[in-house]
């Protein structure tokens, strides 16, 4: 029975880590294809005309695209503890579970 259970909970921890690597490469798709979206909206601006006949070289500065960023894209673990000795992976550890703790009181 014990192995079982160790199975199962290897496997969970597995579909989690799964899951996370998917909703990141997602979240990469998009911001890819936003990027793409904003570029080619920016050349056809750019090569808009008022009357059609001449095509504009200059580039417009008034014209700005710009999608939200992410508000906490990561931790920088350096600024939470002393810089004169390095971090240690227990502590970046006990930082991450404190972090996910907060997310998941806040949700």
């Amino acid at each position: 029975m014990a192995k079982k259970n160790a199975r199962k909970a290897v496997q969970h921890r597995l579909n989690i880590v799964k899951k996370d690597f998917l909703a990141a490469s997602k979240k990469k798709q998009d911001r890819h294809k936003a990027k793409n979206l904003q570029n080619e909206l920016k050349l056809q601006i750019m090569n808009l005309s008022l009357d059609g006949s001449t095509r504009m070289t200059e580039k417009d500065d008034d014209v700005e695209m710009s999608f939200e960023k992410n508000k906490n894209p990561g931790i920088n673990f350096a600024r939470d503890f002393d810089s004169s000795r390095p971090i240690r992976a227990r502590d970046k550890k006990i930082v991450q579970r404190a972090l996910k703790r907060k997310r998941k009181m806040g949700k």
